[in-house]
């Protein structure tokens, strides 16, 4: 059915569909359905450039430009479940795809026999079929695939597997995505290939590991197991509806370690597969600081932080959430949890380890950023943030938390590298 009706969208007999169409689709959610359709196009073997007009979708290319129209359904977009984004998503490729296939086979048709067409048809036919397997299907792996990163181990000079193939794959498409997240981009739900969110805190005068404590239980399924298991906090039960043979939650004591022999428990919480699509999606990102808050409650943190990185690397990136008792603490936790886990550091070397060493140390490295964070309040904290759109809430010993918008993940450390410079922590 047409969207604007069989008068045009001057007449004043509007379809619904179309009155849907009269406020604007939010940046986020053009960019989220083209990206879905564009990846959904290659199952038809068809590319291009994927852009909206009006209330349509276009395909451009050097083959030419067709069309399909795009339902009200997009207006609920951020409430849709997954599969039915992918649903929807591969509906649009193939009404974009049609016309091509389908002249493609009338070309054919009319210089050989009939029944060449119909290969043709079949052909587009089984093509869709694969793409609906491939690509709306919940993920079919065995459970045995536990880790999506994890070593593989096969004989000398035998072709990779295909979990082998998935995981080079994923480390790729992570690589590319951090790239254009230290230039200021957006990332959304189609490039999470390769990411992990992580929650990471530690507990300042404590004594005891933290991945011994009970309170874990809370979360997840079983906290010593290290190959990860379920995620199960009962508060946000929305993290966890969409699973496949990756999902999990792994936990890792890093504890910070002295040269006197003084440790203060650190604990590292990954969330691995389909765990992570909400950090990737705005409307759904409240989910993760709401964990967030809720593990720094439950453990007795007294700094924390939220990000996602590359899970076969170790800088930290996308930062959203840093949390401390006062703002001296939250500052703390963005220069320590950020920025020390920068490529380079956001600390000059001098910072980064006792005087005549030369590899990093995270003890010297948060005593130094402590020493000067003292001087930090809240109007310069609040100055330095706003610079980036970041902001600070919270009062003093009732906990305050640091966070930055969805758009452009490079914002964090933006300020973070500001805040050392304004702080003497980086004299480059």
């Amino acid at each position: 059915m047409s969207l604007l009706g069989t008068e045009g969208p001057g007449s004043s007999q509007r379809t619904p569909e179309y009155d849907a169409f009269l406020d604007p689709l939010s940046p986020e959610t053009e960019l989220l359905v083209c990206q879905y359709v564009r990846e959904a196009l290659g199952r038809f073997g068809s590319s291009g450039e994927v852009t909206w007009e009006g209330s349509e979708l276009l395909l451009l290319s050097p083959a030419g430009v067709s069309r399909a129209r795009v339902g009200s359904w997009v207006r609920r977009w951020e409430q849709l479940d997954e599969n039915i984004r992918r649903g929807r998503a591969l509906e649009l490729a193939r009404q974009l795809a049609q016309p091509r296939a389908l002249a493609a086979a009338t070309s054919v048709r009319s210089g050989s026999a009939s029944w060449t067409g119909w290969v043709l048809a079949a052909a587009v036919a089984i093509a869709g079929l694969a793409a609906y397997f491939w690509f709306v299907r919940p993920d079919p792996a065995s459970a045995t695939d536990a880790s999506a990163s994890g070593p593989v181990s096969r004989t000398k000079g035998a072709a990779p597997t295909d979990l082998e193939e998935r995981i080079a794959r994923a480390n790729r498409v992570c690589e590319a995505t951090r790239a254009r997240v230290l230039r200021g981009a957006t990332v959304g739900i189609t490039e999470t290939d390769g990411w992990v969110v992580e929650f990471f805190g530690f507990q300042k005068d404590g004594k005891a590991l933290l991945g011994k404590s009970p309170a874990l239980a809370q979360f997840v399924a079983s906290p010593s197991a290290p190959e990860g298991s379920a995620f199960i906090w009962k508060e946000e039960p929305q993290l966890a509806t969409v699973t496949n043979s990756t999902t999990r939650v792994t936990l890792a004591d890093e504890p910070i370690t002295g040269s006197q022999g003084d440790t203060t428990p650190a604990l590292r919480i990954t969330f691995h597969g389909a765990l992570v699509d909400a950090y990737f999606q705005p409307e759904e990102r409240a989910h993760y600081y709401h964990l967030a808050h809720g593990l720094t409650e439950a453990l007795g943190l007294t700094h924390s932080a939220l990000y996602a990185r590359c899970e076969a690397g170790r800088t930290h990136h996308l930062g959203s959430w840093f949390r401390g008792r006062n703002d001296a603490e939250a500052a703390t936790s963005l220069l320590y949890f950020l920025g020390t886990y920068a490529e380079p550091p956001h600390l000059s070397p001098p910072f980064l380890h006792a005087v005549g060493g030369t590899e990093l140390d995270r003890s010297v490295a948060l005593n130094n950023i402590e020493h000067v964070a003292g001087n930090i309040d809240r109007a310069l904290l609040a100055s330095v943030l706003g610079r980036q759109g970041g902001m600070v809430v919270g009062k003093k010993n009732e906990g305050v938390t640091i966070a930055f918008p969805f758009r452009d993940g490079n914002r964090a450390a933006r300020a973070s590298r500001d805040l050392a410079r304004l702080v003497d922590l980086n004299r480059d």
